[in-house]
């Protein structure tokens, strides 16, 4: 279960590093944004952001195939995340038994219970790997081509007094 949750938040930094890019280069403005968004909501807004970059029809045919594995690793992280898992045995190759609680309008009450191989986990871990490893790839190849800059903000050099009397606080000693 590390594993995933490990995976997946590494997958979930490089979309929110990409969009920061692809809002230009004061970083910062890109990190609030992001900070108020969902995973999914992420990925929309990467996919409008980068179609303002560029008109390339095969460039954004593959972020479109990779935001589609995004999402579906998404998915996959969330019903494993949010469910309570029973193990029958002490035995570390046993079954382990996914349980869930769900209520739904005008369906109510239901659970849902089936039987999951650690197997599964570890596959789900590597495909979020994989596909972090993907977009990362994708980020190095196109980034120059539709300028993206990670350099960092796009304010002036300040020394640090210009820096602390803009604040307000002159007398920080640093």
């Amino acid at each position: 279960m590390g594993m995933v949750i490990n995976n997946f938040q590494k997958l979930e930094f490089y979309v929110a590093v990409f969009t920061w890019g692809l809002m230009g280069k004061d970083q910062r403005i890109g990190q609030i944004i992001t900070a108020q968004l969902s995973f999914s909501k992420l990925l929309i807004l990467i996919d409008s952001l980068f179609r303002l970059r560029t008109s390339d029809a095969a460039m954004i045919d593959e972020l479109g195939a990779i935001l589609v594995q995004a999402a579906e690793c998404e998915q996959h992280r969330n019903r494993v995340v949010h469910s309570a898992y029973l193990q029958m045995s002490d035995d570390p190759d046993a079954q382990l038994i996914r349980f869930k609680i769900t209520t739904k309008l005008k369906k109510g009450l239901a659970h849902q219970w089936e039987q999951i191989a650690i197997d599964e986990l570890l596959d789900l871990a590597a495909d979020l790997h994989q596909a972090t490893d993907i977009l990362a790839s994708f980020i190095g190849r196109v980034r120059e081509r539709v300028g993206i800059d990670f350099s960092g903000y796009d304010s002036k050099p300040e020394d640090k007094k210009e820096q602390r009397q803009r604040r307000g606080a002159d007398d920080v000693p640093f």
